[in-house]
């Protein structure tokens, strides 16, 4: 959840997680990279979102407006020709004539890693759709070629996306925190993603004190560009209540809308773990059992700061890791005494 950056709950973010077939195949990410819808069932999409999210904001009648957020995978890639960008837009077109008939507002945003050469037809797509681009970086073990960096530092450039969501993985917060990098991207806003385990959790996940770290160099930096950590600050500064909208956010993923973020991630291993049943995980309560877990883990409700914390990734939390401490209650502590 990264679009309003304040407290406003009178939105939702939907997430369209098309496929999940890659140009990239980051060694941290949690998907498999091997799923290529069609631009049929691309279009069809609709048919299967539209009757779930009346449901849901039926039950949520403060909704007013809604940011829908397109990714796979990765959608834009060379080897995807005319007729995704046809499925895209009609799937769409479908969901705004919806939205307009129930008088609802909306935007469109489209998330991609910029690995594409055809900027030219991306642009125009943009154009045609009144959408917007989004995109993310991370330093280590994202790009398989410098020609590939390289493309990427091109298009930022072409594109000015609205946001630039980042992965802290263990290997880039050392990365940021020993290079300019962040200085590099200080025009662009910038969004902090939580590193989600995969098979290769123990090399990349951090700590509670390598994201404190990484929290602490913001701080230090002078840069202003990241929202989130602004906010995080700033409940520091004026407890008077959460600024945290994760609530607000929901995914359709494998024909189902799901406001579970632990299985946006993929991450079903962890159900039997946890004792949630697959239902469960699919209801609109699991973001309520999520917070449960992870505030159990963290020991939230003994911590002085709990009221107006910020709250961390729950999905980032519910793992094997045995991690108990939490760095948003370190920087609190760490912010008393600076």
């Amino acid at each position: 959840m990264y679009t309003k950056f304040y407290p406003n709950y009178n939105f939702l973010e939907v997430c369209l997680i098309l496929f999940d077939r890659c140009n990239l195949g980051c060694s941290f990410c949690f998907q498999d990279h091997s799923h290529l819808k069609t631009p049929k069932e691309i279009e069809d999409i609709s048919d299967k979102l539209i009757p779930q999210l009346e449901k849901s904001l039926n039950s949520r009648p403060y909704i007013n407006h809604l940011i829908f957020r397109i990714w796979g995978g990765e959608v834009f890639m060379d080897i995807l020709d005319d007729k995704y960008f046809v499925a895209y837009k009609n799937l769409q077109t479908k969901i705004s004539q919806w939205l307009n008939e129930h008088n609802y507002t909306y935007e469109f945003c489209y998330s991609s890693n910029l690995i594409f050469n055809k900027v030219d037809r991306v642009k125009k797509f943009l154009v045609d759709t009144n959408s917007t681009i989004a995109t993310s970086y991370d330093p280590v073990e994202r790009f398989h070629t410098q020609q590939q960096e390289d493309l990427w530092w091109k298009n930022i450039k072409e594109f000015k996306p609205e946001v630039i969501s980042i992965t802290l993985t263990k290997l880039n917060i050392e990365k940021y925190i020993n290079s300019d990098i962040l200085f590099k991207l200080k025009d662009y806003t910038i969004y902090p993603e939580y590193y989600i385990h995969n098979k290769n959790w123990q090399k990349y996940a951090p700590s509670s004190e390598d994201i404190l770290n990484f929290y602490k160099y913001y701080y230090n930096s002078g840069l202003t560009n990241i929202p989130e950590l602004n906010l995080l600050i700033e409940s520091y500064n004026n407890p008077n209540g959460r600024y945290c909208v994760c609530s607000n956010s929901c995914s359709f993923i494998n024909d189902k809308l799901t406001f579970s973020c632990l299985l946006r991630s993929g991450t079903l291993d962890m159900l039997n773990e946890y004792g949630m049943t697959l239902e469960q995980c699919m209801s609109d309560k699991c973001t309520s059992i999520q917070y449960n877990l992870t505030t159990s883990k963290l020991k939230c409700f003994s911590c002085k700061h709990y009221n107006y914390c910020r709250l961390p990734c729950m999905a980032s939390q519910l793992h094997e890791s045995k991690d108990s401490s939490c760095a948003i209650d370190q920087f609190y502590k760490w912010l008393e005494n600076n």
